[in-house]
């Protein structure tokens, strides 16, 4: 990324291929083949989450305080869905019992 002011240089390992950008007023969530990464109005690494997908990871929308997308766990067409805080970037596990 490059800061349209200084014009500095921002390198994030993404440790597989870029998929997209979700844009915030205050923040960008990069999406990889893995995981989402934060990126807070400074530039830096706010968080990034644990794996969600091997081959594909989707914000499908942000509500409140939650991300709610899907990763590609079973390619091709093994979609499974994940919550992940948006203060944090915690994935939500819910409760097996939940109906």
């Amino acid at each position: 990324m490059v800061n349209y002011q200084t014009q500095e240089a921002i390198t994030f390992e993404l440790d597989s291929y870029f998929g997209y950008f979700y844009p915030g007023d205050e923040w960008l969530i990069i999406a990889s083949g893995y995981r989402l990464l934060l990126i807070g109005p400074t530039g830096g690494l706010v968080w990034k989450t644990e794996e969600l997908g091997l081959d594909g990871v989707i914000v499908d929308s942000i509500e409140g305080d939650l991300i709610h997308g899907k990763g590609e766990r079973d390619p091709p067409g093994g979609w499974r869905p994940f919550q992940v805080r948006l203060d944090t970037g915690e994935k939500i596990v819910e409760s097996p019992n939940r109906a």
